[in-house]
C-alpha cells in the first residue's frame, strides 16, 4: 500500500467477497469528504464466482429462484451504499456460473455513480460461443430498472437444451437482443424486449412432422421475437426444412409451454402446415387444414 497526500494506492490486493477470493488493485482519493465525492478506481480479478454468490453477498435474505429469475432482487435487496458510491474500473473472472450455465473469460468495465450501475463491454465465452453486451441498473428509481442489449455468436442450442435438462433442440445460433424491466420484481415476467435470431442446422427431436419423415430439421431459421408479459411472441420468422419453407408464428412461455403455427409458404401436395402445442418436452403436432392456413396468411 502506498500513501500519498491526495490518494491511497493499494496494489497486490487480496480480498474475499461474494464467496470467492479477489485480487487486483484499488486507488482511493484522500480528503474528499463524502463517498460520492471520492471516485474509486479499481482492477479486480477472480478465478471463479457465481451469480448466486453475488446475489447472496448483495442480499443475504435472497432465496434460490427459478432459472428465469436471474435478475430478480427483493425490494430490500438494494444496498444503501449504491446511492452514494462513486467507483469505476475493470472486473474479470476466469469462470462465472449463472444458474447452471458456466461462462468463461468474463470481463467488463464497471461504473457505479449516482445510484446507477453500468456494465459496459461485457464479454464472455458461453454455450460454446461468444457474448458481448452492456447492462445498466438504475437503483435511483423505485423499483430499480434493469436494461441490457447485446449479441451472441455461434451459440450451441444443444448446450442450451442440456442446461434445461431436455434435449429439445440442437443447432447453432446467432442472436441480438434489447431488454428492459423492473429489477426487484420477476424481471423476465415483467420485462419488455425484442430478439433477432439466425439459426443454422437446427434439429427439433421432439417435433415429428409429415408421414414417417422423422424429427423436424431446418437448414435455416431466421426471424424475430418480442418479450412481453412473460411470453415470447414469435413474428416474421421463416424456417427452411427439407419438407419446404414455413412461416413460424406463435408464443412460448417461461414455463416452456408453446402455441406455435408452422404455415407453409407455398402450398404443395403434402400437408399445408402444422399446429404445435403442449410443451417443449412433449409437443403436440397437428396438421393444419388448408382453411386454417389460408386464415393465417391473411
Amino acid at each position: 500500500m502506498q500513501l500519498l497526500p491526495d490518494a491511497v494506492h493499494v496494489v497486490h490486493l487480496n480480498a474475499n467477497a461474494a464467496g470467492t477470493a479477489w485480487t487486483g488493485s484499488v486507488d482511493l482519493p484522500r480528503g474528499c469528504g463524502t463517498p460520492d465525492a471520492c471516485p474509486i478506481h479499481f482492477a479486480l480479478n477472480t478465478n471463479k464466482t457465481a451469480l448466486s454468490d453475488v446475489q447472496q453477498w448483495l442480499n443475504p435474505n435472497s432465496r434460490k429462484r427459478p432459472w428465469y429469475r436471474v435478475l430478480t432482487m427483493s425490494g430490500e435487496a438494494r444496498p444503501a451504499w449504491w446511492t452514494t458510491l462513486h467507483a469505476s474500473g475493470r472486473v474479470t473472472a476466469g469462470r462465472f456460473q449463472i444458474h447452471g450455465i458456466e461462462t468463461t473469460h468474463v470481463s467488463a468495465n464497471l461504473n457505479v455513480q449516482d445510484g446507477k450501475l453500468r456494465l459496459a463491454g461485457l464479454t464472455a465465452d458461453v454455450l460454446e460461443g461468444k457474448y458481448h453486451g452492456d447492462w445498466n441498473v438504475n437503483f435511483s428509481k423505485t423499483p430499480a430498472v434493469c436494461a441490457g442489449a447485446g449479441e451472441l455468436a455461434d451459440i450451441s442450442l444443444a448446450a442450451i437444451a442440456d442446461a434445461m435438462n431436455d434435449g429439445w433442440v440442437a443447432g447453432t445460433a446467432n442472436a441480438s437482443y434489447e431488454l428492459k424491466g423492473p429489477c426487484p420484481t420477476d424481471f423476465w415476467r415483467s420485462a419488455e424486449g425484442k430478439l433477432h435470431v439466425d439459426v443454422t442446422d437446427a434439429l427439433f427431436p421432439h417435433v415429428m412432422i409429415g408421414d414417417g419423415s422423422g424429427a423436424l430439421r431446418a437448414s435455416h431459421v431466421k426471424g424475430q421475437a418480442r418479450l412481453h408479459d412473460g411470453q415470447i411472441e414469435i413474428t416474421d420468422t421463416h424456417l427452411i426444412s427439407p419438407d419446404g419453407t414455413y412461416e413460424l408464428t406463435g408464443t412460448a412461455s417461461l414455463k416452456r409451454e408453446v402455441d406455435l403455427k408452422l404455415t407453409r409458404v407455398s402450398n404443395g401436395p403434402t400437408e399445408p402446415g402444422y399446429s404445435i402445442g403442449g410443451t417443449l418436452e412433449a409437443p403436440r403436432v397437428v396438421p393444419l387444414s388448408r382453411t386454417e392456413q389460408a386464415q393465417l396468411k391473411r
